[in-house]
Order: structure tokens, then C-alpha cells, then sequence
């Protein structure tokens, strides 16, 4: 929502644009869209992921991926629902 000079301004200053604690499937795909439409303006962003052992650069491959292994679990999920309710 914020708009684009503030966008700028921050990116200027080195400052976080987006923060979050924790990202489900649902904020992954929210992540990557705000990353599509800001290098859609030509932004160079970096993604890091916070932890008890420092930062770490997180890649947009790295959380296609994430997303891949949510709906494989799903998945995985509903199959076993679906066995036990043939029970």
C-alpha cells in the first residue's frame, strides 16, 4: 500500500520495505508478487530471512520451491483424510 517515492526513499536508505514474523502459503504468494511488481519499476530487491543464527539472502527460486512443498504436503494430507474416511 505504500506508495512509490516512499518506496524509494526507503530502498535510498537501506530500509526494510516489507517485514514480516512468519510466512505460510498464503504470504509466500503475497511475497513474490510484491517482488514481481517492484522489479517490474526496475528495483533490485533482496529477500533475507532472519534466524537465530544470523541473516540469510532467501531467493525467489527458494520460495517457488516453499510453495511447491505446502501444496505437495496438501496434498499428501487430503490423500490420507480421504483413506481414513473409506474406513
Amino acid at each position: 500500500d505504500a506508495s512509490i517515492s516512499n518506496l524509494r526513499f526507503k530502498i535510498i536508505h537501506n530500509d526494510f520495505v516489507y517485514v514480516c514474523d512468519c510466512i505460510d502459503e498464503d504470504g509466500i504468494i503475497t511475497l513474490l508478487n510484491l517482488l514481481h511488481e517492484v522489479e517490474a519499476i526496475k528495483i533490485d530487491v533482496d529477500i533475507y530471512e532472519q534466524s537465530e543464527n544470523g541473516e540469510r539472502k532467501v531467493t525467489p527460486f527458494l520460495l517457488q520451491n516453499l510453495l511447491e512443498q505446502y501444496k505437495e504436503i496438501a496434498h499428501q494430507i487430503q490423500e490420507i483424510v480421504d483413506l481414513e474416511a473409506e474406513d
